[in-house]
């Protein structure tokens, strides 16, 4: 159940448009799903860009 909201999410969301099925299905074991405070600070100008927020 997780995996399938997880991949509608990855499908919903534009950067991800046109990318094949298979490929999203890939990406699911590599997700992790974060929640933060309004105006929390996740990353810092100049932190190096290890993730994809």
């Amino acid at each position: 159940m997780a995996d399938e909201s997880t991949a509608a999410l990855l499908r919903a969301n534009p950067v991800f448009r046109g990318v094949p099925p298979k490929e999203i299905e890939a990406l699911i074991p590599v997700t992790q799903a974060e929640q933060h405070r309004p105006r929390e600070f996740i990353f810092m100008e100049g932190d190096p860009s290890l993730w994809l927020y």
